[in-house]
């Protein structure tokens, strides 16, 4: 008899955990699917990126590196240049640097 309680307790304490570890399961489950829904795209959250992504290289704006080597080649100086760009001083000499060794190098 005492056998038979204790194999009963056994199954009645596994069926329990079973029944939460069910529960929890379930819980997530609608959680889930409650997130999904709020981030779908009818709730007005962009899904896709940008259409034009910033044109940049490391940190430096296209245009404004077309524009350095330009005034560059009109004869500007760096300190005139980088006023012009907005950009640091630094930030000019380096982009002719760099462009003086790629032309170097090609």
């Amino acid at each position: 008899m005492i056998n038979l309680y204790i194999a009963l307790t056994l199954y009645v304490s596994l069926a329990a955990v079973a029944g939460a570890a069910l529960w929890g399961y379930l819980q997530l489950s609608r959680e889930i699917a409650l997130l999904k829904r709020r981030n779908s795209p009818a709730h007005g959250l962009p899904t896709a990126a940008p259409a034009s992504p910033p044109k940049s290289v490391r940190g430096v704006n296209l245009d404004a590196r077309a524009q350095i080597l330009r005034m560059d080649r009109q004869g500007e100086a760096s300190p005139t240049i980088a006023a012009a760009v907005g950009v640091p001083q630094a930030e000019v000499e380096l982009t002719l640097k760099l462009d003086r060794i790629r032309s170097a190098g090609a």
